[in-house]
């Protein structure tokens, strides 16, 4: 890197160092520029950091071998409400119990290509996700050609 311009105020990622299981990151770009592919890519190096599961939200792929799911699940706000409640319920139950009994608790939750979906400019859990996920020990990675077509400011505000 060039010393004395701005290269050098540029820190280069490292997901095993930069990306913590509560984490919420957007990857916004055109179509066909490989988000899907970056992410995997990083995930194959960080994803035993979700011991609750990886949760894979696409209306384009039917999974990501090794790290996600191998079925699709199409995003509606009664979905990520669901996950919501029964993260919270996790947490409120491993609380009582000793440490040594207590269930794996970071989650991540994918969200790849459902921009198209009405539902998500007007998802309450979705806002909720990004806002109180990292207190509920959930990560959100969300990829997406446009962010602010249908993403809300909260969202934005709260992402790592």
């Amino acid at each position: 890197m060039e010393r004395g311009g701005t290269c050098d105020l540029i820190d280069v990622y490292d997901p095993e160092r930069d990306w913590g299981p509560d984490h919420s990151i957007i990857c916004a770009s055109r179509r066909r520029a490989g988000k899907s592919v970056l992410a995997q890519h990083l995930l194959a190096r960080v994803h035993h950091q979700w011991d609750a599961g990886i949760l894979l939200f696409s209306n384009t792929h039917d999974g990501w071998p090794g790290i996600a799911p191998n079925r699709r699940m199409a995003f509606s706000d009664a979905a990520i409400g669901l996950v919501i409640k029964r993260q919270e319920a996790l947490l409120q139950r491993n609380m009582k119990l000793p440490r040594a009994e207590r269930r794996p608790e970071n989650l991540l939750v994918i969200l790849d290509d459902v921009v198209d979906s009405k539902e998500m400019s007007s998802s309450p859990n979705l806002t909720a996700l990004f806002v109180r996920g990292r207190h509920l020990k959930i990560g959100v990675l969300y990829l997406t050609q446009h962010f602010t077509a249908r993403g809300t400011t909260m969202q934005r505000r709260n992402c790592d």
